[in-house]
């Protein structure tokens, strides 16, 4: 399959491809406050590597969130009017979920009663987060959690816990437990959406564009924010 994936949900904008022929196409930037003005162009650029026409993707995939707002909103904008303009489907992937694939991916030593924490930067001591086992499945759902020092405690007594993602380092200083392993880094890229969405379009779990938002969790809190038209929009 020609798959398109779009992760704008957190402060990195990430397009991926992957062909037919199974080649992998991937442009990433973490340029501040971006997402809006190179995700057209990146989405051509691997288009073009890929010598695929946008019309030839049989599927787009999308970050689903939770994460930034503005990002989020930018990448529902774009992968909702490529998939509604060529008639395509549209997967949409949960951000905490394809965070769990990027660690996987790294091959980090685990055993079976390990859990896996993604945590996403929110405000002050706030997270969005969620508790995934060593397969990467859900344990407990995404929700937006104030972290203190007994955050996690009675998981922690019992389990080996890995928190990692953009929220991580600020909680590192505050939960402090012999059980607790923390990675920094994000972990989420475009190219982890790819696992997933195989999956739910296997079952055709396909997302309805008259009534399909993101996962904000939250109420944004200075406005909407106005993106750029899509790229099919734009022709």
């Amino acid at each position: 399959m020609n798959l398109l994936c779009l992760e704008t949900s957190s402060g990195l904008c990430s397009v991926a491809l992957e062909t037919r022929e199974s080649a992998l196409i991937r442009r990433d930037s973490e340029t501040p406050q971006s997402h809006s003005n190179l995700i057209n162009s990146m989405i051509e650029e691997v288009c073009e590597e890929g010598t695929i026409r946008l019309k030839d993707i049989d599927a787009i995939v999308v970050s689903a969130g939770p994460g930034s707002y503005t990002g989020l909103r930018i990448g529902a904008s774009v992968a909702s009017g490529i998939a509604y303009g060529l008639e395509k489907p549209l997967v949409a992937i949960p951000s905490l979920r394809a965070m769990c694939v990027g660690l996987l991916a790294q091959g980090t030593s685990m055993s079976g009663d390990t859990l896996l924490c993604p945590m996403i930067d929110a405000r002050r001591m706030e997270v969005f987060t969620a508790v995934y086992n060593n397969l990467g499945q859900e344990v407990t759902a995404p929700s937006a959690m104030v972290v203190d020092q007994d955050s996690f405690k009675e998981r922690l007594d019992k389990n080996r816990m890995i928190f990692f993602g953009s929220g991580a380092e600020k909680v590192a200083a505050v939960i402090q437990h012999e059980n607790a392993v923390f990675h920094c880094q994000g972990f989420l890229s475009a190219t982890h959406l790819l696992a997933p969405a195989k999956e739910r379009i296997a079952l055709e779990q396909f997302e309805d564009l008259a009534y399909w938002t993101p996962f904000y969790l939250k109420k944004h809190q200075t406005g909407a924010h106005r993106s750029k038209k899509s790229l099919f929009e734009r022709k």
